[in-house]
């Protein structure tokens, strides 16, 4: 049985500790275009000018893999749906995406759950004017609990994540 305090303060830690060591990968990040990239368990789109998809596609496997080491001692496996991470320009175009409820945030999770499933992971990131994504470490979180409660919505208490 997983103790989830003590996993909510490791990935705290965790988050904390980012960016993660280097991990050994089997292949290359796949590009569609300019703007999207997937890789592993994530597709990226990005914005003209904006940070590279590939390269973001990439961090976040690599961020998913060190969290999932560190939480459960092992890889646990291919997600059952990719996680889109969509960044977004400006606040504008971040609102514009997630609703009026955003203008107070910087990024977003959400995940929709089909019975005991997750049918849909998508992330929604401002990108800061040197491209950085400090934010995204944090919503990563909520993805990754969603996954550990096995496709069950995180109680209540659960929700506004670790981080």
């Amino acid at each position: 049985m997983v103790n989830w305090v003590h996993c909510a303060a490791y990935l705290a830690i965790a988050v904390e500790s980012y960016p993660p060591q280097a991990t050994d990968v089997s292949s290359e990040p796949t590009t569609t275009s300019q703007l999207v990239a997937s890789y592993s368990d994530f597709e990226v789109h990005s914005f003209r000018a904006g940070p590279n998809p590939r390269s973001i596609a990439w961090r976040c496997a690599q961020l998913r893999r060190s969290l999932d080491l560190l939480l459960f001692g092992a890889h646990s496996g291919q997600w059952e749906s990719q996680c889109e991470v969509v960044l977004h320009r400006n606040k504008l175009s971040y609102c514009r995406a997630v609703g009026a409820g955003g203008a107070a945030t910087t990024a977003s999770s959400l995940i929709e759950f089909s019975g005991t499933h997750i049918a849909h992971r998508r992330i929604d990131v401002i990108a800061g004017p040197d491209g950085k994504l400090d934010s995204l470490p944090h919503e990563l979180s909520h993805q990754m609990l969603a996954a550990a409660f096995n496709g069950r919505e995180p109680p209540r208490w659960r929700r506004p994540g670790p981080a």
